[in-house]
């Protein structure tokens, strides 16, 4: 996921293009998305054969292994360490005082 990372920061850099301060937050979202989904259809496959094709909106079996998936992430992203704890991702915050 390393490689992965300065691959995306040496690609922007390289186009020389304004990026939006939430490019590396939703570029880290995708991924947490992605990892979920292949966890949970990895569980799906196994125990009943089922892909993410089956799912839909009243399949709550499958919602809550999605949700059990990501709150089993744990990576280093663009944006820094990338965690959940419920539907709350785990961060570190800043505080900054400005003053004059």
């Amino acid at each position: 996921m390393l490689e992965t990372n300065e691959m995306f920061k040496s690609e922007l850099y390289a186009a020389e293009v304004s990026v939006s301060k939430y490019a590396p937050q939703t570029y880290d979202a995708v991924w947490a998305i992605a990892l979920a989904l292949s966890g949970a259809e990895r569980i799906w496959r196994s125990a009943n054969n089922i892909t993410v094709g089956h799912f839909d909106y009243t399949r709550r079996d499958m919602a809550t292994e999605f949700l059990q998936q990501l709150a089993q992430l744990n990576f280093l992203g663009i944006s820094g360490p990338v965690s959940f704890s419920g539907a709350d991702r785990v961060g570190t915050s800043a505080f900054h005082q400005v003053q004059g």
